[in-house]
Formats: structure tokens, sequence, C-alpha cells
């Protein structure tokens, strides 16, 4: 949710794509947002998917962990890290299996929380207090001179 800076023709292809694909009208793209219209997008959805290939540590995930939004993600560079045993990872960019881990999460009463406490739990892992004292861990040894 950002802006389109430096990669305005992969958006201008995106738009053609919406119109091509006959989605005009179902396809938003917000753009730059507040923190209030962000928070309402999260709780507006009913999964939080993110296909990038670039990303380090995701914030966006444990942003969707946090509104209780299962999360199905592809597991490259920092993803998996930052899901740990939390939500869906794919290993393939398949269309009809991210639609079927879709169906599955909105139509199976037993996975969706069982997916939201998993999220839950990894949430903790980066928790103020654990985060603090994974760093003091590291540092610990130059600390001590």
């Amino acid at each position: 949710m950002g802006t389109s800076a430096g990669v305005e023709g992969h958006v201008t292809d995106l738009y053609r794509l919406v119109t091509h694909l006959e989605l005009d009208g179902s396809v938003v793209f917000v753009g730059q947002i507040s923190d209030a219209a962000l928070s309402t997008c999260y709780q507006m959805a009913d999964v939080y998917i993110c296909l990038s290939e670039h990303e380090g540590f995701c914030i966006p995930l444990l942003e969707a962990m946090h509104y209780d939004l299962p999360v199905i993600a592809y597991a490259a560079t920092g993803v998996p890290y930052t899901m740990g045993d939390a939500g869906v990872l794919i290993r393939r960019k398949e269309p009809a299996l991210i639609a079927e881990a879709m169906h599955e999460i909105a139509t199976n009463d037993e996975l969706r929380p069982w997916l939201i406490a998993g999220q839950r739990r990894r949430l903790q892992a980066f928790s103020p207090e654990n985060v603090r004292a994974q760093i003091l861990a590291l540092l610990e040894p130059y600390l001590r001179g």
C-alpha cells in the first residue's frame, strides 16, 4: 500500500490486466493510504495474500496476523522466516492452488481458527519483550567486553 513511483509501467500493466480479465470494479488499487484506511482494508478482507519475490522481513504479514486475517504467502526471501510455522506458505505461484487455499480457508470451519491461533502464537515471537530479549542475547558477548 504505497506509491507507484518507479514502477509506473508495472502499474499500467496491472490496470490493463484487470480490464482484460473484465474485473473492472472488482479490483481496487489503493495506492498510498492513511493508517486508518489501511486498518479498514485489513478488517474488510477475508484472506491476506502476499506473492512478492522481494521481501525481507515482511511487516504486512504481521499486520495481517494482528487483524486475525489468515495469511497465504509465497515462500521467497524473508517470508518463510517472518511466517514461521503460521499461515499458509506456497512454493509455486499457481492461481488454481492459491484459489483452492482461499476456498479451503473460507469454507473449512476448523481451518480458519486453527490458522489464526498459529498466527497469534507467531506474533508473540515479535512482541517488544521477546524482541528486546533476542537483541540483548545477541549483544551480550559484546556488552561484556
